[in-house]
């Protein structure tokens, strides 16, 4: 019953983080931001391969 709850708590947890933008060791590629409008903006990366 215990680990039933535990593993909901940390499931509940984790998805809360992702909802608000909690990322720890994320890479981000690098970018130019080339226009700004608010809290909006557009930005140019360089070519990447994803896999």
């Amino acid at each position: 019953m215990l680990g039933r709850v535990l593993s909901a708590a940390s499931g509940l947890l984790l998805g809360a983080c992702s909802v608000f933008g909690v990322r720890s060791g994320t890479e981000e590629p690098r970018f130019t931001v080339v226009e700004q409008s608010g809290e909006v903006e557009i930005r140019d990366y360089a070519p990447r391969v994803a896999a």
